[in-house]
């Protein structure tokens, strides 16, 4: 099999907090591990953690894919794109590739790229068409997600591969092992789009049950979830230790006894298969490509959107029912090791990468 060289731009690269850093920063850990013949894959920050030197990392970036073209050092760009900012950076060096005869992959990951792509005007929308129209091949995170880009631009030639996120499969499993409490973990920015709002209001209404207590971990308004928690008198028995690292997480993740994440959207969360490769079970809505990893009884329990007494039933039921979250739990171990592991994930992403070059060949022989 031919070599294969492959820029890849992520936003602030092994510091950054994101889903789309932590699931590149598992994808390099995995590549220096596994040593895979022929594959030679270069990160690219294109902001950094510092927003007041983001352009120049972004000029950098720039530079670099440039440079990689000319040479012909690279082979393929891969852009790993959310909305807004990302959508730009990302747009601007996938022109630059393309004016310099360099193939490069689109990789959606917002929970809100349909709104967002629909929502634009004529000039905003057309730079979006361009985008995905020149890749040689647009990565997604679910079939749901490659609907999005079908309904939005159905003129679209390329291959749309689902590839959905994955993380390591040799985590040990330790519930509740300094305590007789089920422990509900929450991860993610705290405020009305992940849920928590309604998470803390349903825990409110579980008070009553004995032996739990929750942690809701990370950054965004951790003061107005502790105001929340103390009007519905679960203070006591919430933590709230604001954003943690992945040790920390590591460490949260084997004590878990019921991983909850009730959002009003997402594309495919990292904590939900985190969660899974620690045999958590999982309770979410059913937004985004979460129903096609979270089956309803198997592997976790789906509630509606925004509906608080749905979420406290579902908490009630998997904290009083220790056989349930063992089944649950199972079904999610087996469902990450057979379909979510890092291995799985750096296979398939090599056969997107060929799989849009034999599709760039192949469209410019014809053209």
């Amino acid at each position: 099999m031919t070599s294969l060289r492959v820029l890849v731009v992520t936003p602030d690269g092994p510091r950054g907090r994101g889903g789309i850093d932590r699931m590149m920063v598992s994808f390099a850990r995995e590549l220096r591990q596994s040593a895979t013949p022929g594959l030679d894959v270069a990160f690219i920050r294109s902001r950094g953690t510092v927003r007041l030197l983001s352009p120049v990392v972004f000029g950098i970036a720039a530079v670099r894919i440039a440079l990689a073209a000319v040479l012909r050092r690279a082979d393929i760009v891969h852009l790993n794109m959310a909305l807004g900012g990302s959508t730009l950076r990302k747009g601007i060096l996938a022109f630059v590739a393309d004016a310099l005869g360099l193939p490069f992959v689109i990789h959606l990951h917002s929970g809100h790229f349909d709104e967002y792509w629909r929502s634009r005007r004529r000039v905003a929308r057309w730079f979006i068409d361009c985008i995905f129209s020149r890749a040689s091949a647009v990565v997604v995170l679910g079939d749901i997600w490659a609907e999005v880009v079908r309904n939005n631009l159905p003129g679209i030639r390329c291959p749309i591969i689902v590839v959905r996120n994955a993380v390591p499969d040799s985590y040990a499993r330790h519930e509740n092992a300094s305590s007789q409490d089920v422990h509900v973990v929450f991860l993610g920015r705290l405020g009305p789009e992940k849920g928590t709002p309604e998470l803390l209001a349903a825990l409110g209404k579980v008070a009553d049950v004995p032996a739990w207590r929750a942690t809701l971990a990370g950054d965004g308004g951790i003061a107005t979830a502790r105001a929340t928690a103390d009007t519905y008198r679960i203070r006591a028995r919430v933590a709230f230790p604001g954003w943690l690292d992945d040790t920390q997480v590591d460490s949260l993740l084997r004590d878990a006894g019921i991983l909850v994440l009730p959002s009003k959207a997402e594309n495919l969360p990292m904590s939900i298969i985190e969660a899974f490769s620690y045999g958590v079970p999982v309770i979410a809505t059913p937004v985004g490509a979460i129903p096609e990893i979270v089956q309803n009884g198997v592997s976790g329990l789906l509630v509606p959107v925004g509906d608080t007494d749905a979420l406290a039933a579902a908490l009630r039921r998997l904290i009083t029912d220790s056989d349930l979250r063992r089944k649950l739990g199972n079904g999610a171990r087996q469902r990450q090791r057979s379909e979510l592991s890092i291995s799985n994930y750096t296979h398939e992403l090599t056969a997107a990468w060929r799989l849009a070059l034999s599709h760039r060949y192949a469209a410019t022989s014809l053209s």
